[in-house]
């Protein structure tokens, strides 16, 4: 893969996962009808997954320019990815546990846009076998 489609792989991963933040937050408003903190926890939690995820991906790309001595770079970009992960459910939690249950949710959207993404790809290049 080279790094344009990557980039372009990357961008449909992140606008996938902005489709799945408006798909449960229509779903906390049949629940929940308008609640701002819920709103606040999966708009923060939605954020920050997409910056960790570019995160990953420029680090990604940082290790393989730098080769065999990358090992420091990613491991202290890990760290620092769950520090923000951290510190943004801290946050979340001092507003009240709904936004932190959100901003969970809110993580798990550009995993989520991952997945369907993969399995959009697989189910178009699955043949249908015949006798």
């Amino acid at each position: 893969m080279n790094n344009l489609s990557a980039y372009k792989y990357k961008n449909q991963i992140i606008l996938y996962a902005m489709v799945v933040f408006i798909i449960f937050e229509i779903i906390s408003l049949i629940f929940l009808r308008f609640n701002v903190q819920f709103l606040y926890g999966l708009l923060l939690g939605t954020a920050i997954a997409i910056v960790n995820f570019n995160l990953l991906y420029l680090t990604s790309l940082l290790v393989c320019k730098i080769g065999h001595s990358g090992f420091f770079v990613s491991f202290m970009a890990a760290i620092l990815r769950l520090f923000i992960f951290g510190f943004v459910f801290f946050a979340a939690l001092k507003v009240s546990n709904l936004a932190a249950f959100a901003a969970a949710i809110g993580f798990l959207t550009i995993k989520i846009g991952i997945y369907y993404c993969n399995l959009r790809q697989r189910l178009q290049k699955r043949t249908i076998k015949t006798k």
